[in-house]
């Protein structure tokens, strides 16, 4: 099972909330860099020369603004798991 058919399963999971930012929607953050909030207390975030650990508050802060402006971006459910699947349509060899 592919990257794609995970998330489409993972987003039916009561414990699991995906959310998709479809294409069309302008992203109301640049996207420079990847982060993965954990909690209120610390973010990884990696940038193309390193893994930093964001633990002082103001800067948390900063990256769980960001989150929820993205979150705001998404959709979810039944219209994340319908793109979800319309990309694996595009991407599979019979699609």
């Amino acid at each position: 099972m592919g990257q794609l058919e995970k998330l489409a399963v993972s987003s039916t999971m009561r414990a699991i909330h995906v959310g998709v930012i479809p294409f069309d929607v302008v992203h109301p953050v640049a996207r420079v860099h990847g982060f993965w909030v954990f909690d209120d207390r610390w973010v990884s975030v990696e940038t193309f020369t390193a893994a930093l650990t964001i633990t002082q508050a103001g800067e948390v802060g900063t990256y769980l603004k960001i989150f929820a402006r993205l979150a705001d971006a998404a959709v979810y459910g039944r219209q994340a798991r319908n793109l979800i699947e319309n990309a694996l349509a595009g991407t599979s060899p019979d699609g």
